[in-house]
């Protein structure tokens, strides 16, 4: 009997492996396809539900050189949210967290208490109003630097393992492949913007230039050609005039 547990533990082991890599995949696909990073998320919210613990998830970026934290695409089972898409917050202390980490997912199992310590206005406070218990926070990190947060978190208390770390920790790094990306697109249109300007500069300064010396040149053609026409008939100082 204890074999056949064994090896029914292994199976379904094996299985919830074989469903983390199809769903990783997946992702993979979705970002080359040059997806959003909004529709990316979307599909991560939707494809690993079943596999890790969450009533919303939240994307932010770090805006001002690391000091500025801004909310940029939330999902949640509920409406009525406390803490909106765009929010805005200086978050000192989860930046030292993911020095600590080394950039390792952090596991909050107990939000109340840890909001209890924390002043009104406080994200951790907002959530559990909206009745958020445990949070999963993991870095987002390009070429060894956090650029933002992918945040989980749950209505039940102590929803989160050391398994569901790992597995955000993948997902994030995939994210993290979507924002560069992302970034590379909007350099991209950003050069070729800059390219199309020069463009047009080159075109309005040959359009003035052209302009500016039609007049001129206009009548030197029109008095050479009567300098040369009339040549046996002008003088010497109607020769030096026209000249």
């Amino acid at each position: 009997a204890a074999v056949v547990i064994g090896s029914s533990r292994a199976q379904e082991v094996a299985r919830s492996r074989a469903g983390q890599l199809e769903e990783l995949l997946g992702l993979t696909r979705a970002i080359n396809e040059g997806r959003t990073i909004e529709e990316v998320l979307d599909g991560v919210y939707e494809s690993f539900r079943g596999m890790i613990p969450y009533d919303r998830m939240e994307y932010a970026i770090l805006e001002d050189e690391g000091r500025v934290l801004r909310t940029r695409w939330v999902r949640a089972d509920y409406d009525h949210l406390r803490l909106p898409p765009d929010f805005i917050h200086r978050r000192k202390r989860a930046l030292a967290s993911v020095r600590e980490s080394r950039w390792q997912a952090v596991i909050d199992n107990d939000l109340i208490s840890y909001a209890a310590t924390k002043p009104e206005g406080n994200p951790t406070k907002l959530l559990v109003a909206e009745g958020i218990r445990s949070a999963l926070n993991c870095p987002l990190v390009l070429r060894g630097e956090v650029v933002g947060y992918l945040f989980l978190v749950s209505r039940t208390p102590d929803a989160y393992r050391a398994r569901h770390a790992h597995l955000v920790e993948q997902v994030a790094a995939h994210i993290a492949g979507a924002v560069e990306q992302h970034r590379l697109r909007e350099a991209v249109v950003e050069q070729n913007e800059k390219l199309l300007e020069l463009q047009r500069l080159r075109s309005t300064f040959l359009a003035t230039v052209s302009h500016e010396l039609r007049t001129p040149l206009t009548a030197v053609v029109g008095l050479t050609a009567e300098m040369r026409d009339r040549i046996d008939e002008l003088g010497a100082d109607e020769i030096a005039d026209f000249s």
